[in-house]
């Protein structure tokens, strides 16, 4: 017993001396009115919410910052907080690779955000509830959209998803109900059960070549799920035809088939 308790005890000791340069390193420091989490050894920065920030309606989030001498490269916004008169188009400059989970939760102001090429992710519940979002250009070099990235994000009525896109996290654009339109691009492989689910206004969507032996291969079957499913489905008018290499899906009355045509889709893929 005794020999257990010192090895647990050497345990801690070594897991405490390993993360005391990782605790040290994590310092938080205010620029120009932004919160940052400063990497020391890497010499990087993360955006964190620390305090509410207070924006003109341009807010730019800067490549690099220094701090004591030191220059840091801005890598991800992981929180931010922003308060203005106005309403804000923010910019994220060139170098930063990621925004994180809840990154711009509940900015009912950003009216506008411009994603570098740099970005790679887009976290979890990133855009939730941003009103005022009206569209957003995802560029290429993006591969990975959270779960609930763009959930309530009412007035959003135009998204652009890049070729480098392969993945879309549940429930990804829940309740964007003024959305119209959505092209799937070229690369996806995976579309998590829900990514549409109450886009009421949803009457096309463009699925990519790849994905058009597997449609039509189980066309049929889906169809056979859309009549089990719910009889009041029978209301939605579905074409299906080649587009330029593309399928075409209209839907009118409701999207419904689509919440289950994207599950299905995921199910088949799994």
């Amino acid at each position: 017993m005794k020999t257990n308790t010192n090895h647990s005890k050497k345990a801690l000791v070594a897991l405490f001396a390993m993360l005391m340069p990782l605790l040290a390193s994590a310092e938080k420091v205010q620029i120009d009115g932004i919160w940052y989490r400063l990497i020391e050894k890497a010499k990087q920065a993360e955006v964190v919410h620390d305090d509410e920030t207070y924006a003109d309606s341009v807010f730019v989030i800067p490549a690099t910052i220094m701090h004591n001498g030191d220059t840091y490269n801005v890598i991800s916004v992981e929180r931010i907080s922003l308060k203005s008169p106005y309403p804000i188009t923010v910019i994220l400059s060139d170098g930063i690779t990621r925004i994180g989970d809840a990154a711009f939760t509940c900015e009912e102001g950003l009216k506008e955000i411009n994603i570098p090429k740099s970005v790679t992710s887009i976290g979890s519940s990133a855009f939730f509830k941003c009103l005022s979002l009206t569209s957003i250009i995802i560029p290429e070099g993006v591969k990975s959209i959270g779960g609930y990235a763009f959930w309530s994000c009412e007035g959003l009525t135009s998204v652009t998803l890049p070729q480098s896109l392969e993945s879309i996290g549940e429930y990804a654009f829940l309740g964007c109900t003024k959305l119209e339109s959505i092209d799937i691009p070229n690369g996806i492989n995976r579309i998590e059960e829900g990514t549409f689910k109450d886009c009421s206004s949803l009457k096309k969507v463009y699925l990519s070549n790849l994905l058009i032996p597997l449609l039509q291969q189980y066309f049929l079957f889906l169809l056979l799920l859309l009549l089990c499913y719910n009889h009041s489905l029978l209301r939605t008018h579905l074409i299906c035809h080649s587009d330029k290499n593309r399928i075409k899906l209209l839907f009118q009355y409701n999207s419904e088939f689509l919440h289950l045509a994207c599950h299905t889709v995921y199910f088949l893929l799994g």
